[in-house]
């Protein structure tokens, strides 16, 4: 999912085998995972799919990755796209907290840095689809634990589109922490994030 580490793992895993699954909405073509032909088949067949493949998502404590997507955005991103949508989703507001009291709740329901991170890996009826989440923070010793389980080699990974170096907490007040809270809060309780 976007800001949480995707771009590393795909640059030093595609090599060995790894499959990604995007998470460009932009695209016309661009299906939820599972992808549509699996999710319309029935969820025993869901259960088989799960046995032949091993899937894994990368979570980011929700407040961080708020501010990390702010901040990438704020600064273009990458592509066109990310440029528009910094248009649409940034440029009028004047800092962090200002977007976070005003653009965020419209931003979440369509922007793909700040949709829910569980549209990514769970059903519409809210089922874990990938058969392990592991959180960012502890992303180098649950990736080379999964890598052994399955004979592979590990490798310390990269950091790419790093859009910044700073303590997201210092960028909170009281009402904007509860804002995501709000907006966030499947994914909060899911995978008992917090704040700090």
């Amino acid at each position: 999912m976007p800001k949480a580490a995707g771009n590393s793992i795909k640059k030093v895993y595609e090599k060995d085998g790894l499959i990604t699954w995007g998470h460009n909405l932009r695209k016309s073509n661009y299906t939820r995972f599972p992808d549509s032909r699996l999710a319309k088949l029935t969820n025993r067949f869901y259960f088989l799919f799960q046995h032949f493949y091993f899937t894994f998502a990368v979570i980011r404590n929700p407040w961080d990755r708020v501010f990390s997507a702010y901040k990438y955005l704020s600064k273009g991103g990458n592509c066109q796209e990310d440029q528009d949508d910094c248009n649409k989703y940034i440029v009028d507001y004047k800092d962090f907290k200002d977007f976070v009291r005003h653009g965020l709740s419209n931003a979440s329901k369509t922007q793909i840095h700040f949709i829910p991170q569980t549209f990514w890996f769970c059903d519409n009826n809210n089922n874990v689809l990938a058969n392990e989440v592991i959180k960012l923070d502890n992303l180098e010793e649950s990736i080379a634990q999964i890598m052994k389980r399955f004979n592979k080699s590990h490798y310390k990974l990269p950091v790419v589109n790093k859009s910044n170096s700073l303590d997201y907490r210092q960028f909170y007040n009281k009402e904007t922490i509860g804002i995501v809270k709000d907006i966030y809060k499947q994914e909060i309780e899911l995978f008992n994030f917090n704040f700090k």
